[in-house]
């Protein structure tokens, strides 16, 4: 069995085949015959890109970016009229690795052009929801009003935003998926040595897990830990602001020079004894990055 790819790492699934499908989903999409008339329907869709609206202006940017799917995509086109990615030069085209790399940036204190933090106030027009060729998926449009405070003045930016919103459980979706679809085709072993690893953590401090499609994250204020089931073991994973060397961790990786991730695998709760020095790490990820101390967080 292939392992359970993470689009926090990869951007494997950036295919030929994605990007058509992103291409054909923003053409031709504000069309009155496709507006939805529906006020309730409408002001579900409202309230989604205020909620998001919020979240920025607060700098709350792993709710916010708990609001998109595993496999997604920030696209800023260039031009008035989008077109192509692949053919046309963009401000921005990040996936969901290059999305998380920008928000660990903002917390280094080395991303000079936010230093200080702007403060921002965002405003919400015009929005408009649009039917697709699935009952499933909606466009939304909406306008928007930034304003932003910085040391040296006030600047505004104004635009129009276009989101493709996808019902749970479809691809592209990560709402409410849960931990028994998370777990459906592995053992009740495995489903037993992640409830054990959950409980190591919570002796740290509160955690909330959320179950995705391609994995479960734990995070506290940041996302520090998180798990892919695989079919007859667990890849469980923590993250330090140092790397730590013991034979029972696999290769770890890093993501810059104060965030570096900790793999290893379990396949059943017995396992966890052998691991003496495992609840101290993970209190020491729960604080490190919890605290921001070894991102210079103010």
């Amino acid at each position: 069995m292939q392992p359970a790819r993470d689009p926090s790492t990869s951007s494997y699934y950036v295919t030929d085949t994605f990007y058509r499908e992103l291409v054909d989903s923003f053409a031709n999409w504000q069309r009155d015959d496709l507006a939805v008339a529906d006020a309730a329907e409408r002001d579900r869709f409202r309230m989604l890109v205020e909620q998001e609206a919020r979240l920025l202006d607060q700098l709350a940017f792993d709710e916010w970016l708990a609001m998109y799917a595993p496999e997604c995509i920030y696209w800023v086109p260039a031009t008035p009229a989008a077109g192509d990615p692949r053919r046309e030069v963009a401000i921005s085209f990040d996936d969901r690795r290059r999305m998380e790399d920008r928000i660990y940036r903002l917390r280094t204190g080395y991303a000079w052009s936010q230093a200080p933090k702007s403060r921002t106030v965002r405003m919400i027009s015009n929005v408009e929801v649009f039917a697709t060729g699935s009952d499933g998926v909606r466009m939304v449009r909406s306008n928007f009003l930034i304003s932003e405070f910085r040391r040296d003045g006030v600047r505004f930016l104004s635009g129009f935003c276009g989101h493709r919103f996808v019902a749970a459980n479809m691809w592209h979706s990560c709402s409410n998926y849960t931990l028994e679809q998370a777990f459906a085709g592995s053992t009740p072993e495995l489903r037993q040595a992640f409830e054990r690893f959950v409980q190591l953590v919570e002796r740290c401090g509160q955690v909330t897990v959320i179950a995705q499609r391609t994995r479960i994250v734990l995070q506290a204020r940041v996302r520090f830990a998180g798990a892919t089931v695989l079919r007859d073991r667990l890849r469980l994973n923590f993250a330090l602001a140092r790397k730590h060397d013991a034979p029972w961790l696999t290769k770890i990786e890093s993501y810059g020079p104060r965030w570096n991730a900790h793999p290893f695998e379990i396949r059943q709760t017995t396992e966890f004894d052998a691991l003496a020095e495992l609840p101290a790490l993970l209190c020491e990820s729960y604080n490190d990055l919890l605290q921001q101390r070894a991102l210079h967080r103010e």
